[in-house]
């Protein structure tokens, strides 16, 4: 069955608790097939958002079956930072990520972001809820092991042009975009694919242009909406997961992955 990203939004504004799925969903949609090993698990904690409790209880949690793809720390039970309750850390603690204080009883509040060298500034709100963050981070960390997906570079393109063209070709995936190491990523659906455009390039050695797709033939896709005829070798089969071992011909990429 071929699912249509580029109507995600959809299902990510969806009332809770119905949205309260939603990341195992996607992961699974994109091959994820972990679980989390008993000495793994977390204790439960009250007093927290419903979005994080479950998600920490869930037994195919992505954090705490495979650590290494968040390069993260969880902060548990969270702890008070400055008007927040920060529940993960950037492995380098360059940013924090938390829920207000005073939304702790919500069961999906926003998630904000901090930055430990500069306390004196303001939280920035980074998602609309918790399970809106939960899905940023599967489509910066998991999915690029789970996924096929094909770079584009574009780097002589200035980003206005860019950013008009990608938004010109697709809709936009539901999420706000996403900010880490001098770049911002933004997120748009395609059939069966989704595609991460990067602005404000730094010390990342990236694509302009990352397509995650369920199939090799949607990265294609969704690379030819953007006007880009990808060469064989320019799709990479998924290093982990389902969606490799079901690719007829296709084995799963050897190497190191995130973490």
């Amino acid at each position: 069955m071929i699912i249509d990203y580029g109507r995600f939004g959809e299902r990510l504004t969806a009332p809770w608790p119905r949205r309260g799925q939603l990341v195992e969903e996607l992961q699974r949609e994109f091959g994820y097939d972990g679980t989390v090993a008993p000495e793994r698990a977390v204790a439960a904690v009250a007093g927290v958002p419903q979005a994080l409790a479950g998600w920490l209880a869930s037994p195919t949690n992505s954090y705490l079956a495979e650590r290494g793809l968040y390069e993260t720390f969880l902060q548990w039970p969270p702890e008070p930072a400055g008007g927040h309750r920060v529940f993960m850390t950037e492995y380098e603690g360059c940013c924090v990520w938390g829920y207000r204080s005073a939304d702790a009883q919500l069961p999906d509040p926003a998630v904000w972001i901090g930055f430990p060298d500069e306390p004196d500034e303001p939280w920035d709100r980074l998602s609309r809820s918790v399970t809106e963050w939960l899905v940023q981070m599967t489509v910066v960390r998991v999915l690029p092991e789970y996924a096929f997906r094909g770079g584009v570079r574009t780097f002589g393109t200035d980003e206005e042009v860019q950013g008009r063209a990608v938004r010109a070709a697709l809709p936009e995936l539901g999420l706000l975009p996403w900010p880490e190491t001098g770049n911002t990523f933004h997120f748009f659906g395609a059939r069966d694919a989704i595609v991460v455009w990067t602005s404000e390039h730094d010390v990342w050695e990236c694509a302009d242009l990352e397509i995650y797709g369920r199939t090799e033939a949607a990265v294609r896709e969704a690379a030819a909406r953007l006007g880009v005829t990808l060469d064989h070798d320019e799709v990479g089969a998924p290093r982990r997961g389902t969606l490799g071992r079901s690719a007829p011909g296709r084995a799963p990429e050897r190497g190191a992955g995130r973490g």
